[in-house]
């Protein structure tokens, strides 16, 4: 039973880390838009989206730097997934 709660505890730290480390892409992201690389914020954006997948918000952030950078088909697949 310790053994459970322990490894439950791990596994609940490394979810919260993933968290945390998609949270700092992100921001990563929206600096490199903030200074006009667009194209320079999507690796971040989709690093950010492989730390916390269900982040519409990320989805949304990837989607509108691929349209702005001329790759509307690919943004086009991520607006579909969240609508």
């Amino acid at each position: 039973m310790l053994g459970f709660i322990a490894v439950n505890h791990l596994v609940v730290r490394f979810h919260e880390q993933e968290k945390a480390l998609g949270r700092r892409l992100y921001a990563l992201a929206q600096a490199e838009q903030s200074a006009g690389r667009v194209d320079r914020a999507i690796p971040y954006l989709r690093a950010a989206i492989s730390y916390s997948r269900d982040n519409p918000q990320y989805q949304l952030g990837l989607a509108r730097a691929l349209r702005d950078t001329g790759r509307t088909d690919e943004a086009e697949s991520y607006l579909i997934r969240l609508w």
